[in-house]
């Protein structure tokens, strides 16, 4: 395999004798992954409830379909392979010739981790081993026995379920008076030439009206896998007692037991029959979010406007900087200050739309997780259904792929550690089945992400006593209950009796919590004995353009970002005091530890004794102090990445270009406060 580009414009990849074109495969991947997101999300929903799997098959196997139809383009000949296998599993299904069990089901499902999983590697270098799964889907259709073969061929169809089309077909014919008929044939097990029959009786029934629909479809009829044959029938008008009789009497194979018919009641008021399930509601979601009208946008692409956006901000701060450095008094500065303003509601616009570019709903990251909620759950012997509410509240793309890892290590203790076996929740009077829901809405600035479970709550005193043991707190210690519950989110903290590869080994919460101080996010715990246990996630709807009070410390300006600062003051030194070897100012009721900015980060200054600024900020339970040279402001700005080769990189969590043309460190200031004051 080599790459090599095409009078310099396009690079073109050789793999086995073929052409691809790299931009149509980056394509391929990005759709081919969300088909098959939304192939498990329904076959999950199926296992959960089979009546509804030739519901969806039709999208099953479209989904089957445009993945062979591109892979064959791209030259994945292994992956076309599979996925027509695949796709005549779902035409049997479709055909009511084949049911999706639970091996189905599993093998099903197996197979989507082995592909995404290829999907993540370098697919031109690494190939699919497609004639595994082909030769275990066939499998599916091999019976083992004569009697599996009797019983198969003598199981019912499922329900006739019909599509929007013919639903609305159905609906409009009975709004003018006219009648919609379902026929059905019963067949024995051991009924030959069925076909012929079928075929005969669709001819006579044909005299009455409209055949709408068959189950088999009329041009699987001829292949006889099928224990009975339904049909709907449109009339003009209502069929009378002897024609009903002639219908039920028709000469047929003496195989077919019974011919039955009954007028097809349909809620005009609805657009779907009472019995019809649907997928989307059932888990929290809506149909139109899956094929609701969306543009993909290349990450490069937004990454440039956010950045033209940063240079914009850049000179409407500069402008504002030179404004006030002006005569206000003039006309011209008069003039200069409506254009500002008119920039500055300009601006403000564009940020608002170059913002939304990267705002996604959350759905697109709850999608991901029915299928790890379903394994983990099979893999411990439990029963869990997975819920989703607040599934349109929308956040910014990297920060909800950030929280990806905290959501699933959070999913998997409230499975292991919170939902109890069946029995035991039978015997508590519980649901058998545990129940675990995802919820988002959003707080201001903030998105509230909630993972809670109706499980057996947080031992409280088991937690406690594995604090004792392992030193982190003392029999003199005399902790809230908020206190202990953050005991969980000490390094090495596990309350689990035995090291599995789900959980116990101490890491999971500690590092939850960091990565939520790297987002500028916190997370609650909200917990009840024998009722279950909510985590509430709180992280800002985006990192990249935000508002930071600005401060200067030794010539050097740093930012701290305004949604933990709480106040900026003034003070005197007389007012600051030592205890244990930290600064601290007192103001009633609450003592306030401060940290010396200049001296934390070696940038000396001198300092004005009668005013000291101090910025407030968040911390922990409680708060904390910056002493700082110089008060600036707040400004909106842009973060930029820093190189994480330097070694204070976790102190600082990224740089910005200021109006004034000089840089500005953004501080990650909780982590900042808890390394030199040691808060937990």
């Amino acid at each position: 395999m080599k790459a090599f580009q095409i009078k310099g414009m396009i690079t073109i990849t050789e793999r086995n004798n073929n052409f691809v074109d790299e931009e149509l495969l980056s394509a391929f991947i990005t759709e081919t992954r969300e088909q098959i997101e939304r192939l498990v999300l329904i076959l999950l929903q199926i296992e959960q409830n089979n009546e509804v799997q030739t519901e969806f098959i039709d999208e099953m196997f479209r989904i089957a379909h445009n993945i062979k139809g591109s892979s064959g383009v791209i030259g994945l000949t292994s992956v076309t392979d599979v996925m027509h296998e695949i796709e005549n599993l779902f035409s049997a299904v479709r055909n009511g010739q084949h049911l999706l069990d639970g091996r189905a089901i599993d093998l099903l499902i197996s197979f989507t981790d082995d592909f995404s999983s290829f999907l993540e590697q370098d697919i031109t270098a690494v190939p699919f081993d497609g004639n595994k799964w082909i030769e275990q889907l066939k499998n599916l259709s091999k019976k083992e026995d004569a009697q599996d073969r009797k019983e198969q061929s003598a199981s019912p169809l499922s329900p006739m379920l019909l599509s929007a089309e013919e639903k609305a077909k159905i609906q409009s014919w009975q709004q003018e008076g006219k009648k919609v008929y379902e026929i059905e044939i019963a067949f024995t097990p051991e009924v030959k030439l069925r076909s012929a029959s079928v075929l005969i009786f669709l001819r006579f029934i044909r005299n009455y009206g409209i055949v709408l629909k068959t189950t088999p479809a009329e041009e699987e009829i001829p292949y006889e896998n099928y224990a009975t044959f339904q049909m709907v029938l449109l009339t003009e008008k209502e069929l009378d007692a002897e024609e009903q009789n002639a219908i039920t009497t028709y000469p047929i194979n003496e195989g077919a037991t019974k011919i039955s018919i009954r007028e097809w009641e349909v809620n005009v008021n609805k657009n779907t029959p009472a019995q019809s399930h649907d997928l989307y509601q059932m888990n929290g979601l809506n149909e139109n979010q899956f094929t609701s009208h969306t543009i993909r946008v290349e990450s490069e692409r937004i990454d440039k406007v956010i950045n033209q956006l940063g240079e914009l901000i850049t000179l409407k701060t500069s402008l504002s900087h030179l404004y006030k450095n002006g005569y206000e008094g003039k006309s011209t500065w008069e003039n200069f200050s409506a254009l500002l303003q008119e920039l500055n509601q300009a601006v403000s616009k564009l940020q608002m739309s170059a913002m939304d570019l990267r705002m996604i709903p959350v759905r697109q990251l709850f999608t991901r997780f029915p299928k790890i909620v379903r394994d983990i759950a099979k893999q411990l012997g439990k029963k869990v259904e997975l819920h989703f509410v607040g599934a349109d509240t929308e956040i910014d793309k990297h920060m909800g792929e950030s929280l990806i890892d905290a959501l699933t290590h959070l999913l998997r203790n409230a499975i292991d550690h919170g939902i109890e076996d069946p029995k035991e929740r039978e015997a508590q009077g519980k649901d058998p089945t545990g129940h675990v829901t995802l919820s988002a809405r959003q707080e201001g600035s903030f998105i509230v992400i909630g993972v809670t479970d109706d499980g057996r709550g947080l031992n409280l005193e088991k937690i406690r006593k594995k604090a004792l043991a392992t030193g982190l707190i003392n029999e003199n210690s005399n902790l809230s209950q908020k206190e202990i519950i953050n005991l969980i989110f000490s390094p090495g903290f596990s309350t689990a009796d035995r090291v599995s590869e789900i959980s116990g080994r101490g890491v999971g919460m500690d590092v939850v919590l960091t990565n939520l101080k790297k987002l500028q996010g916190d997370i609650d715990v909200l917990t009840e004995p024998g009722q279950g246990t909510t985590f509430l996630l709180k992280v800002p709807l985006t990192l990249a353009i935000i508002q930071s009070f600005m401060v200067k410390v030794g010539g050097q300006i740093f930012g701290i970002p305004v949604t933990d600062v709480v106040q900026s003051i003034i003070i005197k030194e007389e007012e600051i005091h030592e205890v244990g070897g930290h600064l601290i100012y007192y103001r009633y009721p609450e003592t306030i530890p401060l940290v010396h900015l200049g001296e934390f980060f070696r940038f000396p200054y001198t300092q004005k004794d009668e005013r000291i600024p101090v910025v407030i900020i968040n911390c922990g339970r409680g708060h904390a102090g910056f002493v700082v040279e110089e008060l600036i402001g707040i400004e909106d700005i842009m973060i930029k990445p820093i190189n994480e080769a330097i070694s204070e990189h976790n102190l600082i969590a990224g740089a910005a270009l200021l109006g004034n043309g000089k840089i500005g460190l953004i501080l990650n200031h909780q982590q900042i406060a808890q390394q030199e004051l040691e808060i937990q």
